[in-house]
Parts: structure tokens; C-alpha cells; sequence
């Protein structure tokens, strides 16, 4: 029996991907090419309203959208074909074009592939989706609740403690909550109800952090995610990904927002090299760019990373070479 794809569901990760790509935007210029500009910063800060739930939220909508009742075996096989080897071949890719385009280097390497520093994400759900199939073989809901608390828990405390990570695995652990609240979600369709609370919880949470201007918990690529702050955390990512998701379903269908959801994970791969190789010819005038021109530039770079992913994107579904991307 062929699946029903959900409009809704694309809608979201096509929204998400391009917060992914406004935030790498502000990271590579400012970061990377260590561009200095008072409209650049002011801009980069906006990602502030979603940086605590964005990347939760693509946990989530996997937890949604997942079966965890086949076979290990099998299992195994496809969390490795749609995540692992994509992070491998689109890691090639991408320091193809950051070497012939960028710096004529690849900056990280075999061993940097090896220990799966390129595209954390793809790690992190891949560990992440392990630990949940053998979790969600517990029928008891409060050890099951345990089970996923214990770990995240475990995860702030090797990331507070500067344990070395391995395949994104502290991400893994941090993110599980989130993964399984996806699941909770899918067989409890009356989560709309928790929309008011929800946004109330995270306006009054935002609001706190941003008015005594502490540095808003989060799990990105980089993690800020202090003990003390383990709960606000859960808050914000929770409460935020609900009153997003409720938005999503409210539009429920747009074929470009859907588009990009659909080859979200090549554009998620692509698009840093691509800002990478636009910053690098536009580090010149960026520094001299004043609010207006800072936002059409920012604007502009955007689209084009987005163009050139979906490019890529278009290139790799629709010939052989799919089968980078794990479409065999």
C-alpha cells in the first residue's frame, strides 16, 4: 500500500531549509570570511525567534513521518541508504566545489568524513533513529519516557563536559526528545489543542532570554545548551516546533515551499559550499553595504544558494547518480 505524502509535512521542511540557509548565510560571512558589518550582525540575529526549534523540529516531523515496526535489519539497510550515504557522497560534492570554486582546499578530509563532521545532521538522525527503534520496543510509556529523558539528560552532561563526539552522537542524544514527540504526535492527533499553551510557553520563554540578553539554549551544529538550562531548552524547542507545525498545517499547500521540502536534504548539503563561493566574490563590497543594500544582498544570496542546491538537486533524481541520495 503506497503512502500518502502529507503537503503539509514539505511545507514545513521547505520553511525550515530556508531557515537552515539564512543562518548559514550570516555563519559563513561573518565566521568563515570574518566580514564585518553592523547590518549583517543585526540580520543574523533574527534567526534568534527560531533557533531554538528549527533543527528540533526536523526531528520531529522524522519522528511524524516514521515506522519503527520492520525488522531491525531492514531498518538498518534504509536508515543507512537515505542518511549515511548521502552524508558521504554530498560531503564529496560539496568539497569538490569548495575546492574548485572556494579556497582550492578540502577543509576537512577523509578523517573529518570518517568521524562525520560534515553533515551533522545526518549523523545525529541516524543514531538518533537507532536508539528510538530499540526504545519503542517498550510497551511500558512511563520507562519508554525514562528511557528518552535519561538519555538527553546523559547528552547534556557529555556536551557540558567536553567529551569527544563521535558520529554526532551527544546531537543524537540531545535531539531524541524531539524524535519522539514526532512519534507521540503521529498517534495523537489532538496535539492542535496544545497550540495557545504552546505559543504562550515560548513568547514568555523567548522573551526572557532575549530581554536579559542571555545566549538562547539550542542544538545546531554548535551546541549551547548549559545544564541549567536543560529544561527552558525542552520548552522553547517543544512549544515552538507545535505552534510552527499548527502554521504549516494552516497552509497546508504551496508547491514551492513543497518543492523545497522534497529536496531538502541536497539543498541542506549543498548550499554552504555555494555561500561559501558567493561570499568569497562579494567580501569586497559586503563591509561597506548599509541596511537596504545588506538586505537585497542577503536576499540575493539566498536565492541563489537555494537555486544552485536545487540545481544539484534536479541533476541527481533525475539521472543515475540518484543513487547517491539512497534513490535505488
Amino acid at each position: 500500500m503506497q503512502k500518502t505524502r502529507l503537503n503539509w509535512i514539505d511545507v514545513a521542511k521547505g520553511i525550515l531549509i530556508l531557515m537552515v540557509v539564512y543562518g548559514h548565510i550570516y555563519w559563513v560571512l561573518s565566521k568563515i570570511l570574518f566580514i564585518k558589518n553592523v547590518a549583517l550582525e543585526d540580520y543574523g540575529n533574527i534567526q534568534n525567534i527560531w533557533i531554538a526549534f528549527y533543527m528540533p523540529a526536523f526531528f520531529m516531523l522524522t519522528g511524524y513521518v516514521s515506522s519503527f515496526k520492520k525488522p531491525f535489519l531492514p531498518f538498518l539497510r534504509k536508515q543507512l541508504k537515505t542518511l549515511i550515504l548521502p552524508a558521504i557522497s554530498l560531503f564529496a560534492l560539496s568539497q569538490i566545489l569548495t575546492f574548485l570554486f572556494y579556497d582550492g582546499n578540502f577543509s576537512l578530509g577523509i578523517i573529518g568524513a570518517i568521524k562525520g563532521q560534515g553533515f551533522w545532521f545526518l549523523y545525529a538522525l541516524f543514531v538518533a533513529k537507532i536508539l528510538y527503534y530499540f526504545i519503542d520496543k517498550i510497551k511500558t510509556p512511563k520507562v519508554h519516557a525514562i528511557f528518552v529523558v535519561v538519555l538527553y539528560l546523559i547528552g547534556i552532561l557529555l556536551e557540558n563536559f567536553n567529551v569527544l563526539e563521535f558520529w554526532s552522537y551527544q546531537h543524537a542524544f540531545l535531539l531524541l526528545p524531539s524524535l519522539a514527540f514526532g512519534c507521540w504526535m503521529k498517534k495523537v492527533e489532538k496535539w492542535n489543542s496544545l497550540v495557545i499553551v504552546s505559543v504562550l510557553i515560548y513568547i514568555a520563554t523567548l522573551l526572557y532570554y532575549l530581554l536579559f540578553q542571555y545566549k538562547i539554549p539550542r542544538v545546531t551544529g554548535g551546541i549551547f545548551l548549559p545544564i541549567t538550562a536543560c529544561l527552558p531548552y525542552l520548552l522553547l524547542s517543544t512549544c515552538g516546533t507545535i505552534f510552527y507545525l499548527w502554521c504549516c498545517k494552516g497552509i497546508n499547500k504551496n508547491r514551492i515551499l513543497e518543492y523545497l521540502g522534497q529536496n531538502s536534504l541536497v539543498i541542506y548539503c549543498i548550499h554552504v559550499a555555494v555561500i561559501k563561493i558567493a561570499g568569497k566574490h562579494l567580501m569586497m563590497y559586503i563591509p561597506h553595504l548599509g541596511y537596504i543594500s545588506m538586505a537585497l544582498c542577503y536576499i540575493a544570496i539566498l536565492i541563489f544558494s537555494v537555486c544552485i542546491s536545487v540545481l544539484f538537486a534536479e541533476f541527481l533524481n533525475r539521472t543515475k547518480l540518484k543513487i547517491l541520495i539512497g534513490k535505488f
